[in-house]
């Protein structure tokens, strides 16, 4: 049977009006009342077989647009109420429907027209209305869409371009635009391709679109200006009501900044990673349980091991015992206040060795959770061997140096008591003043190298203890049984290097021993000392007694005496002033720095 005889025999004696298509549209058979459809009666079928449907005209369509979609999509079955024109241009509403069929095994399209009757016309009428009324509500409601897409395309942040399959660019947002220095008049003499430093990268992203549906990835980008940057580009085809692919539409970000940030991090971590291997010093990276992440070569050397990343090591197997404790409270205070530092402890490295370092440590935490430290540990090995070497010598010289000073005062003091015994074989009394003088100077050394020997810090001398230990013993070797002179002291804590404490207390000497000799010619009064600090490192004395009063001036020549030159000398010797007070006595006023 032929497709023709099919026909016949099937769809030509038919009340609708039939048509046969096929895969070109073209017309491949039709009944008498598909041919006289509001057309010529003496039409003839074979001036439309082979023939393009909608070219031969043989039906005047109203809505002939909406009919080629449907055909050209070759959908399986399609019903719809359309529009037919008759000679005299009035609109009749007929049901065209279309449905595949498949004749010894060729596809062809079957298209029935019904023909209305009165009530089917009404009918038809009715439902056209209603499509009508439909029609509108989904154009109004496409207009709405349409004004909503173009508002987020006119106020994207993101570029928004599209561009047809030629690559000329039909769309370009305003964004687009802005980023790629162009103005709106530009648009229609953009090819897409000139936006890309490289258009081989253009090529293929065209063609992974076309392989895969989509693009998404990294571009490099050029502005009018030929100024790069990188985006990253969103893309995919553009398909039409009848699937075909008509353009393309991309949607991109300027991602320059993230990269360059992106590269600051890289080279920043480049950097880090230089020093974290080249660092002198031993750096590892522990978890919560002191488990070693990473560490570099020289925390390697340190534990004596070679670097393996599979193998698990627990900072705390190479802690000696006898420091563990510390290390395990130290561990505690790094998870409350988030750092230690000088943590002095021994290890002992793989090779069996004793190791002495010195540990600081930098917790880590993640959404507030302890999760580890950064580690540096310093061998202080040798130094420490160094240290104890200087600790043990130094004490040797102090052992030493406090022997001299001590030998020194026994030395003083046998002088002192050799000038004791010659008083004993002098009856002149200026003589034995003078021996006394002087035995009072060398005693008053002498408590300084006493006092130097019991000090553990040579450049911290008692000097409160000493003026009273000097004073005391002053006062009683000046004592006879009809004197009544009184000391009274106002001293407050001060200490002085030996280079101070040794003229001062001369000073001192002087000043006290001119008071019990001439200050008080019926042998009672008081004779007052205060030392006070006045600041940081301004010291002030004072030695003052309510006696008969000194009339003449400091650099009198009167005051030639050898006690008064010592204290002028001594004076000049701390960068010092002295002051004479006049008032009912006599009062000094010594001040220094020290």
């Amino acid at each position: 049977m032929t497709l023709e005889d099919f026909f016949i025999a099937f769809y030509e004696k038919r009340e609708n009006a039939f048509c046969l298509l096929n895969s070109k549209t073209k017309i491949m058979a039709l009944n008498n009342r598909f041919l006289k459809l509001f057309n010529n009666p003496k039409a003839k079928k074979e001036n439309y077989i082979n023939k393009e449907y909608f070219s031969t005209k043989i039906h005047a369509f109203a809505d002939e647009e909406n009919i080629k979609k449907a055909v050209n999509k070759k959908e399986k079955e399609w019903s719809k109420v359309i529009h037919l024109l008759d000679e005299k241009n009035k609109i009749i509403p007929h049901r065209f429907k279309i449905a595949n069929i498949l004749f010894k095994k060729n596809k062809f399209q079957l298209i029935e027209i019904e023909v209305q009757q009165k009530k089917q016309t009404v009918d038809a009428i009715k439902e056209l209305e209603v499509e009508i009324l439909q029609h509108l509500k989904t154009q109004s409601k496409l207009k709405q869409t349409e004004q909503i897409t173009r508002n987020i395309f006119d106020s994207s942040l993101d570029m928004i371009i599209a561009y047809d399959n030629n690559d000329q660019i039909t769309e370009f947002s305003p964004s687009a635009l802005k980023v790629f220095g162009y103005q709106k008049k530009d648009i229609p003499t953009i090819k897409v391709k000139s936006l890309f430093v490289d258009q081989k990268q253009h090529s293929s992203i065209k063609s992974q679109i076309n392989i895969k549906g989509f693009y998404r990835g990294e571009v490099v980008n050029k502005k009018k200006n030929g100024e790069v940057f990188v985006s990253f580009l969103s893309a995919s085809p553009i398909i039409n009501e009848l699937g075909e692919m008509i353009g393309y539409m991309g949607v991109s970000r300027d991602i320059s900044e993230k990269k360059q940030a992106e590269l600051k991090i890289i080279e920043s971590e480049k950097r880090y990673r230089e020093l974290f291997i080249n660092l002198s010093d031993a750096i590892i990276i522990v978890n919560e349980n002191n488990d070693i992440l990473e560490m570099n070569p020289e925390a390697c050397n340190l534990f004596g091991l070679k670097l393996n990343k599979d193998r698990v090591i627990n900072l705390y197997d190479f802690i000696e015992k006898n420091d563990l404790k510390k290390t395990k409270i130290k561990s505690k205070e790094l998870k409350e206040k988030g750092e230690i530092k000088g943590l002095e402890i021994n290890i002992i490295d793989a090779k069996s060795r004793k190791k002495t370092v010195e540990l600081s440590s930098n917790a880590v935490y993640e959404n507030g959770k302890f999760k580890g430290s950064r580690d540096i540990l310093r061998d202080i090995t040798e130094k420490k061997i160094t240290n104890d070497e200087l600790r043990k010598s130094l004490n040797e010289k102090e052992v030493l140096l406090k022997e001299v000073h001590h030998r020194v005062k026994n030395n003083l003091q046998v002088i002192s008591s050799i000038l004791n015994l010659q008083t004993s074989y002098v009856d002149d009394k200026k003589t034995l003043e003078i021996l006394r003088e002087s035995q009072n100077r060398v005693k008053s050394m002498s408590f300084i190298h006493e006092n130097l020997y019991r000090t553990k810090d040579f450049n911290k001398i008692d000097f409160t203890e000493y003026i009273e230990n000097l004073t005391k013993s002053m006062i009683h070797s000046y004592q006879y049984a009809e004197n009544n002179i009184s000391l009274v002291l106002d001293l407050d804590p001060v200490f002085l290097s030996m280079d101070l404490s040794i003229p001062c207390g001369l000073i001192i000497n002087e000043l006290l021993s001119n008071s019990l000799k001439y200050a008080f010619p019926q042998k009672t009064g008081i004779i007052s000392i205060s030392i006070k600090k006045t600041t940081f490192k301004r010291i002030e004395i004072i030695v003052e007694d309510n006696g008969i009063g000194y009339t003449k001036g400091l650099d009198s020549d009167t005051e030639g005496s050898l006690g008064m030159l010592l204290v002028r000398t001594l004076i000049s010797q701390i960068d010092g002033k002295i002051t004479l007070l006049k008032h009912k006595g006599t009062k000094y006023l010594i001040t220094f720095d020290r």
